[in-house]
């Protein structure tokens, strides 16, 4: 196992602004607004604009989203991502951070709490520092009254603390990650803390694309769902590469934002890797996801964390996903605030039901898999970080 310790002003940054991402509680979720004409032809004749209630709401304006467009409902305004900040069609450059602090109901809650907000951080740095030189392999963190803005964390050398402006990972509950149940014996593993990117399948179809992670949302039926990852994606062969999630924080981790936007059906998001890879290189990974036998797995292993309920779904790419009318088979599961590892076998994956497409069970499934899928499905507005560990075959 590795161990990272977060340098000085790092660890300052992390906690201000962590601490300033609890100050800043969001507004209610279920206002409805109605629109200008005007702003409803403009929404819906432009694809590429996408809509969030509040200004809050907004994901974070970065180089990765420059030139993103988003309406905001309850402004009835265009805001466009220039690389740093999200600018209105009629007003100069504000950065999402000044906005906020704009509401006098949070300048007097960030005066009331800044001075006590110094001193938790410094005790944070102090404990640090002589913990560092200590020969202890697992970090403790100082306690906390249950009136500080600041949690409590105990987490092993193999995990990590994520700086964002939304999320902390681990979560505040006290945890050390377990040892896999049978790690050596798998046909395939896959540890976030190793620091490999991908995940070594051995079903990869040439293209030697198998095995990558990558994103998947609801943004095609309308809804308007994304993951607020802890880094900035991408590396010098690919913008979307989750390497820089994985360094972070020893696994696949964000946090979900659910927006059902114009879906009639719960919102998702979510994250996936495909067993055999894409039918050509340069192929959609979602859509073009080549199909393999992953029988001799004999089922899925997962070690992950979770705000909200997920699913792991199997996919089989875009045309028979179709046939299945994207009644996929699938197995739930729960919260966890700690790691949790969870072992199913193929027979436990079920379809929902609900379809009236090809029927398949979950053995057939494994037989004949393209795509395994980490997914998050809830009620609009919900929110909750994420972190998927680990993942391997039954067998």
């Amino acid at each position: 196992m590795k161990f990272a310790l977060l340098g000085t002003k790092r660890l300052v940054s992390f906690f201000a602004v962590s601490a300033c991402a609890i100050l800043m509680a969001c507004s209610s979720d279920d206002d409805d607004f109605m629109f200008t004409k005007t702003a409803e032809e403009k929404a819906e004749s432009n694809s590429e604009i996408q809509m969030v209630r509040t200004y809050d709401r907004l994901p974070e304006c970065n180089l990765n989203r420059e030139g993103a467009e988003f309406f905001v409902k309850d402004e009835r305004e265009f805001y466009t991502c220039d690389g740093e900040d999200w600018v209105s069609d009629s007003e100069e450059p504000a950065s999402s951070s000044s906005r906020k602090s704009s509401s006098s109901s949070f300048d007097d809650l960030y005066e009331d709490n800044l001075s006590s907000l110094a001193d938790s951080i410094q005790r944070v740095i102090d404990s640090l520092t002589a913990l560092y030189t200590s020969s202890s392999s697992v970090l403790i963190m100082p306690m906390y009254s249950s009136s500080s803005s600041l949690p409590t964390f105990l987490f092993s050398s193999s995990s990590a603390m994520v700086s964002s402006s939304s999320m902390v990972v681990p979560s505040s509950s006290s945890y050390v990650l377990p040892p896999p149940t049978a790690a050596h014996n798998n046909v395939f593993f896959w540890d976030g803390s190793d620091g490999m990117p991908y995940i070594e399948t051995g079903l990869d179809n040439g293209t030697e694309t198998s095995g990558y992670w990558y994103t998947f949302e609801d943004t095609f039926d309308g809804g308007l769902s994304y993951i607020d990852w802890p880094a900035p994606l991408g590396n010098e062969y690919d913008d979307k590469a989750m390497d820089p999630v994985m360094e972070v924080c020893g696994g696949i981790c964000g946090t979900a934002h659910l927006e059902a936007g114009t879906l009639e059906y719960k919102p998702f998001v979510g994250v996936a890797f495909n067993i055999a890879g894409t039918t050509s290189y340069s192929s959609d990974y979602l859509a073009d996801a080549d199909l393999a036998d992953a029988s001799a797995w004999g089922g899925i292993c997962i070690t992950y964390t979770s705000d909200l309920p997920a699913t792991l779904e199997l996919g089989f790419g875009a045309y028979k996903d179709v046939l299945l009318e994207y009644d996929n088979p699938f197995v739930t599961l729960a919260k966890a605030s700690v790691p949790d590892e969870r072992c199913f076998e193929w027979s436990k994956f079920k379809q929902a039901g609900w379809g009236k497409g090809d029927k398949i069970t979950g053995e057939e499934a494994g037989a004949e898999l393209a795509t395994i899928k980490f997914k998050i499905q809830a009620a609009d507005g919900s929110v909750g970080q994420f972190n998927i560990m680990r993942i391997g075959s039954y067998n």
